[in-house]
């Protein structure tokens, strides 16, 4: 394991703050995994973390999000374990911040 908690209630809930979650936040979408930080971690790590390097080896420097088919990631070595469902009321809450901050409109809207 490269980080993450192995306590299965820590990710259990969207609405509380959890002191313990030291891992990151991997959305699935259909049948697509991501991870908006997982390549700024692994950049950020020392050099012999097996994070690091295997990003390094796979996709190299500079990276930003992380997206692609399941299917891939697992066969290059990346293990997503779901462990959370958000519901439509957390994801339209998420929704709703993103864009009261900006998140969703294009740059000089």
């Amino acid at each position: 394991m490269a980080f993450g908690s192995t306590d299965p209630e820590v990710a259990r809930s969207l609405d509380v703050s959890n002191g313990a979650w030291d891992g990151h936040c991997w959305m699935a979408l259909g049948h697509y995994v991501g991870d908006a930080s997982v390549f700024r971690t692994a950049y950020a790590l020392p050099e012999n973390s097996n994070l690091r390097r295997a990003v390094l080896e796979e996709f190299g420097r500079g990276r930003g999000l992380f997206l692609m088919p399941w299917t891939e990631a697992t066969r290059i070595g990346f293990e997503y374990i779901p462990k959370y469902v958000a519901s439509e009321t957390e994801l339209t809450g998420l929704i709703k911040g993103a864009d009261a901050v900006g998140a969703l409109s294009p740059e000089g809207e």
